[in-house]
């Protein structure tokens, strides 16, 4: 079995990104909670987004999407929606994003979970249809509404955002080429929630090391050990960023700096889950220069670490 997925001819051509245009204050929501401290301090956020009543994943992942699709409507053969707040339980919310985006009904699609990664899996099966031949271009979006419950830690970070990716054959300048990408699965249950729970529930600091670090880790290795990649090749590294501790940790211990990591986007908008390493990626994106390097490491609780390099063109 190879330990990593090869791309050839596979390119990410396009990025839209949506925001809600509320946001609050983390020292606000702690005080609303009755809690003496700030622990939005400690984690390193200031300010989160927050959905409006009448906006969910489904419309914040069109409006990301609508922002890159025009003109390609009827070439686009595939879509794929990653996210841990859909807005059913029972009915996949791509029937609906391809009536809004003008998408033909031959496409293949279906809705992913697997909590904060499943955005970036999202792209990674794109990417495999494109390389394949099966499709001309692919769409895969990332968007979340993230829940919590109220006064629990987690409502400090949890937000809202959504990225869509058009990943095609065709290459164009500033396009990013697909290289390789690595994973890493265990049964760790480190954040969960039943299926009649109203919030999800989560293991504390058991969320850290043996999940979010080792599986990021062990993700990163295998791509890097298996390429023969050292952490001064790659320009740009873009970590899911529950919080801002959690990746500039993990960044010190592979080597890589804060200028390679920096934004995280955490610190003024929170952490939008499937969103996160999607939205860096499109924002590291545009600093990159010809034959830069750019690297993916998004986590998903459960729990599985999944890395992705990229090569701007």
């Amino acid at each position: 079995m190879k330990p990593l997925i090869y791309f050839d001819q596979v390119y990410l051509l396009k990025t839209g990104v949506a925001f809600p245009h509320q946001k609050i204050l983390i020292k606000k929501l702690a005080k609303k909670y009755g809690w003496l401290a700030n622990p939005g301090r400690s984690l390193g956020i200031e300010e989160k987004t927050v959905p409006a009543l009448d906006e969910d994943s489904l419309t914040l992942a069109w409006q990301a999407a609508s922002l890159i699709v025009q003109g390609f409507e009827d070439r686009i053969g595939a879509i794929y929606f990653g996210s841990e707040s859909p807005p059913y339980a029972v009915k996949p919310a791509v029937t609906l994003l391809k009536n809004f985006l003008n998408l033909p009904p031959t496409v293949f699609g279906a809705d992913l979970e697997f909590a904060c990664r499943a955005g970036l899996e999202a792209a990674i099966i794109v990417a495999e249809f494109t390389q394949n031949k099966s499709i001309e271009y692919g769409l895969a979006i990332g968007a979340d509404t993230a829940q919590a419950k109220p006064g629990d830690i987690l409502s400090l970070s949890a937000s809202a955002a959504a990225s869509a990716w058009l990943i095609g054959q065709q290459v164009t300048d500033g396009a990013l080429r697909f290289i390789a990408a690595s994973s890493f699965i265990t049964d760790t249950p480190d954040f969960f929630r039943h299926q009649l729970s109203p919030y999800p529930a989560h293991g504390g600091r058991f969320t850290g090391q043996p999940a979010y670090f080792h599986h990021l880790e062990k993700a990163y290795t295998q791509l890097s050990s298996t390429l023969s990649l050292k952490a001064d090749q790659i320009a740009k590294v873009a970590i899911h960023a529950p919080n801002m501790k959690f990746p500039q940790r993990l960044a010190k211990k592979l080597g890589f700096t804060p200028r390679q990591v920096e934004p995280l986007i955490a610190d003024k908008n929170g952490n939008p889950y499937t969103a996160s390493v999607m939205i860096q990626a499109a924002i590291k994106q545009e600093k990159l220069k010809k034959g830069e390097k750019i690297l993916l490491l998004s986590f998903g609780s459960g729990a599985g670490g999944l890395a992705l390099l990229l090569e701007k063109i």
